[in-house]
């Protein structure tokens, strides 16, 4: 639902509360109880002393589950965002993982080449308006027995909540925000990914946002309010016609809010030069 617009993404991640509110509300209402900082460490098969750069770390969550499970090797956390690794930075650090908070984009990281085991980037590619050149840039940064993961999510995935959204725009006249993660979905991903890897394993994780009540669909898509530069003036207006049109769909849906949701991961490795097509394996997890 963010536009892959550079200022509407640095209003929206300007602060931490709304990607915070995001991540309770799949944690606490995920049909599956899947823990994708888990995920992300089993298949990355981790043994413990491997450097690894996490790209659009947030309020690093992930260095900090590493940590927390006993890695010892070096983590750096890279974001955009001022707010976020400050947040990042004021958790005390656990185990004995070295961590290091830093700004920087992911076309231009702060990493030195061939550094890292994994260059991990979930969940953010979709915000970054070159691929290419961020990828180019995730295989300078990752050695040549490194790997690079990525996530990101199908474009069927939320559907009550984006068409809520679409409404919530066409009323105010606020222009239509992209799906999140439009640019880099499991639909589109592949045709890019191909032209950069040797090869890829493809990982789908099926599950359901299942909410018993509006509040925290209501909490939900208020958080993206900050994309519009408008919100400001309209908030209160906005929010009382969430609170009606999610009643209304609640009514709808029989007082249960499911939304299907499709998470894909991709394990990939890097290949300066290959002369075969990319190798492609899929399964679910």
């Amino acid at each position: 639902m963010l536009t892959d617009d550079s200022t509407s993404v640095a209003r929206q991640y300007s602060l931490t509360d709304p990607l915070k509110v995001r991540i309770q509300t799949h944690e606490r209402y995920s049909e599956r109880i899947v823990d994708l900082n888990l995920v992300s460490e089993q298949l990355m098969e981790l043994n413990g002393p491997e450097d690894i750069a996490d790209v659009g770390c947030g309020p690093g969550r992930f260095a900090q589950h590493l940590a927390g499970r006993g890695h010892r090797g070096t983590v750096i956390g890279v974001d955009q965002s001022a707010a976020m690794l400050v947040e990042a930075s004021a958790v005390p650090q656990a185990g004995g993982a070295m961590i290091a908070w830093v700004r920087g984009s992911a076309t231009g990281l702060p990493v030195a080449e061939d550094w890292a085991d994994w260059v991990v980037a979930r969940h953010m590619l979709y915000h970054v308006a070159d691929k290419g050149a961020a990828l180019a840039e995730f295989c300078r940064v990752a050695r040549s027995s490194g790997r690079v993961l990525l996530s990101t999510n199908s474009e069927r995935s939320m559907q009550h909540i984006h068409d809520t959204v679409d409404a919530l725009a066409e009323r105010f006249s606020l222009g239509r925000l992209e799906r999140l993660g439009a640019s880099f979905t499991m639909e589109n991903a592949l045709p890019l990914l191909t032209r950069h890897f040797a090869a890829i394993e493809v990982v789908t994780i099926r599950d359901a946002l299942v909410i018993p009540e509006p509040e925290p669909v209501m909490q939900y898509i208020a958080t993206l309010f900050p994309s519009w530069p408008a919100a400001l003036d309209l908030r209160r207006e906005m929010e009382q016609w969430v609170e009606a049109e999610v009643a209304h769909r609640f009514g709808q849906m029989g007082g249960l809010w499911r939304d299907e949701k499709l998470t894909v991961f991709y394990v990939c490795h890097p290949a300066a030069h290959h002369e075969n097509d990319c190798v492609v394996v899929s399964r679910e997890w």
